[in-house]
């Protein structure tokens, strides 16, 4: 809630730092609401800074977590392009727990 009113009181005019607020107001929303706000949130991140790799590996992550199987390929293809280190915390991470299976997802992590 506070994050929100600083969002929307404050409307910072740096996209960085308003990419920053959305992406923290996700990680927070993920832990105490639920995955669905925390990606919607990720996704106003991702729009002012879409090349931000904490942005992206998170909108994987909260997609992955809500069954929206084309964004986290998309965001986590994305993600793993830039930064080939993220395929092996993706292998670690929870929050791709229901989706290791997938042939797409053993593909991006350098598994298949």
């Amino acid at each position: 809630r506070d994050l929100n009113m600083v969002i929307e009181t404050l409307k910072p005019s740096d996209p960085k730092l308003l990419a920053w607020a959305y992406r923290i107001q996700g990680y927070v929303l993920k832990r105490t609401i639920g995955p669905h706000p925390a990606l919607e949130a990720t996704e106003h991140s991702i729009m002012l800074e879409p090349d931000n790799e904490r942005s992206l590996y998170n909108g994987a992550c909260y997609s992955a977590l809500v069954g929206q199987r084309e964004k986290w390929i998309k965001y986590l293809a994305q993600v793993t392009d830039k930064n080939p280190s993220l395929r092996k915390l993706a292998l670690s991470d929870g929050d791709f727990e229901g989706v290791r299976n997938d042939a797409e997802f053993r593909k991006l992590t350098g598994q298949g």
